[in-house]
């Protein structure tokens, strides 16, 4: 990886160091010697003027992080010859310096250095040898100072829109990333939730089940075996629940892991409320449930919210409470109430000193579907109340 980038950094450089030779090589070969006669004249190589040259293609070597740097050298070295009647062979380096002074650098940076560059070459020639306004020469060097700073300045720009849509793709991506990795944090919390509702409330009637079943086997073994069937449906009626959140999984898998013969059986909604009571009753648990208004029904999604939080409450209850549980529902034109009631604990602490996360997942419920819940102390019992907004089936 080191290698790589060190390769791309040499690069630039190796690049740089090109057009400096190219420059000085075209130079000393293009502009041949002309006659004294001639007003402006370009004398044999010298010494000075092939170290005037080599100074300003030198300056190329900066031009990328140093553009007005690079350009004031090679300018310098270009004019120089200037007040002698001579043309500075460092020409072309001044034009090439300018170009990436509009490259790498601002646009002002840019207009002021072009015509700097025009003023300086077009003053310099007319005092030294008089050169008329329409000499092709002055032409010649504005056009090329003009075309120099134009096709710089386009560069620039093409390499900002490219920047911007490359920051723009990566700021999308790092955005789809997010947007992925909250949706995993929202399902991974939403199947924990549904398992530790289906978990919670089967485990609760094994165990008070299985409690009875020990405490009737040597006394009366008709009831034990009772109380043992009691725990193998809620054994029985675990593993189906939790077979079917394992089967709406593996169904919203990808192609490779999908079960297609897996056959998914409807999401437990109001519909299912009377089986749920009439299961805890069968466990032992004494709970009445009243019910006012029209019949319990909703969205699916929140049928299956509904039924989740009554089923946790009334486990928390059989779990953390004692005597008898009282379940009422009213459902009225915009809402929908629930409340499961019951006396406290032997030790009379709340469910909230429980440490579970049975009232944790209902407040979560709750928030997912826009209602409220209250879940404390009233009247030397437990309260849950849980509020559900009524939404129309679209």
């Amino acid at each position: 990886m080191k290698e790589g980038r060190g390769w791309m950094a040499a690069r630039p450089r190796a690049v740089d160091a090109t057009l400096a030779t190219g420059i000085f090589v075209l130079s000393l070969l293009a502009v041949p010697a002309t006659p004294e006669t001639v007003g402006l004249t370009q004398p044999p190589l010298t010494a000075v003027t092939v170290g005037l040259l080599a100074v300003a293609c030198l300056a190329l070597m900066w031009r990328r992080s140093s553009p007005l740097i690079a350009w004031a050298v090679a300018l310098g070295a270009t004019l120089v010859p200037f007040p002698a009647g001579t043309v500075g062979r460092g020409l072309p380096a001044a034009i090439a310096a300018l170009y990436a002074v509009a490259t790498y650098g601002s646009r002002r940076a840019a207009v002021v250095t072009t015509a700097a560059t025009m003023a300086g070459v077009i003053v310099l020639l007319s005092r030294s040898v008089l050169v008329d306004a329409q000499d092709p020469l002055v032409y010649a060097v504005v056009g090329w100072c003009a075309l120099a700073a134009a096709l710089g300045d386009a560069v620039r720009s093409n390499r900002a829109i490219l920047a911007a849509a490359l920051q723009r793709a990566r700021r999308a991506e790092d955005d789809r990333d997010e947007e992925a990795a909250r949706r995993v944090a929202e399902e991974r919390l939403r199947i924990s939730r549904e398992l530790h509702d289906v978990v919670a409330h089967h485990v609760a009637v094994v165990n008070v089940q299985a409690g009875v079943a020990e405490h009737l086997a040597s006394s009366d073994p008709p009831a034990a075996l009772e109380a043992l069937s009691r725990v193998r449906s809620a054994a029985r009626m675990a593993l189906q629940e939790m077979g079917a959140i394992v089967g709406l999984l593996r169904a919203n898998a990808g192609p490779d892991e999908r079960d297609d013969a897996v056959v998914l059986p409807p999401a437990p909604g109001a519909q299912a409320i009377p089986a749920l009571v009439g299961s805890m009753r069968a466990s032992g648990v004494d709970v009445t449930w009243s019910h006012e208004g029209p019949t319990l029904g909703g969205t699916p999604g929140d049928d299956l919210h509904l039924y989740r939080v009554i089923q946790e409450a009334l486990t928390n209850a059989a779990r953390h409470g004692t005597g008898h549980i009282a379940l009422r529902t009213r459902q009225a034109s915009d809402h929908t109430t629930v409340e499961v009631q019951n006396a406290l604990g032997a030790a009379g602490a709340p469910v909230t000193t429980a440490g579970g996360h049975g009232l944790v997942g209902m407040r979560e419920r709750m928030a997912v579907v826009g209602g409220d819940l209250y879940a404390g102390a009233a009247d030397g019992s437990f309260l849950v109340r849980a509020r559900f907004p009524v939404q129309e089936p679209t």
